[in-house]
């Protein structure tokens, strides 16, 4: 990075910076974090992501709550998922299953990367 004369931007991103030696940081001009989301980022997230769809009935609290501990990234693509599922479906609503099975999907594959 250091001997990188290009007119280039450099951008790094992993899930897990405690493996990454500290020098590593030492080269980056700025660093940015994201925390994992609190419950009202969660909803704010699923509700901004899956807005276009009907949500009525849908078991929000259960919904942020399997959603919990998995970064922003995760929980949109679970989102995704979800929609996708129910388009291939035929149909305009989300599910709570449908919802649900893609946070859980989510958290299983967050666990084994």
């Amino acid at each position: 990075l250091e001997q990188d004369d290009s007119h280039s931007l450099i951008i790094a991103a992993t899930n897990h910076p405690e493996l990454l030696d500290r020098a590593l940081f030492r080269r980056f001009d700025d660093v940015i974090e994201y925390a994992v989301p609190d419950r009202p980022i969660i909803e704010a997230l699923l509700r901004a992501r899956l807005d276009r769809f009907d949500t009525r009935g849908l078991a929000w609290n259960e919904a942020i709550s399997q959603a919990e501990r998995l970064s922003q990234a995760e929980i949109t693509r679970a989102a995704d998922d979800a929609a996708k599922t129910i388009i291939l479906r035929g149909g305009k609503r989300i599910t709570s299953e449908a919802l649900i099975d893609a946070l859980k999907e989510r958290r299983q594959a967050s666990l084994s990367e």
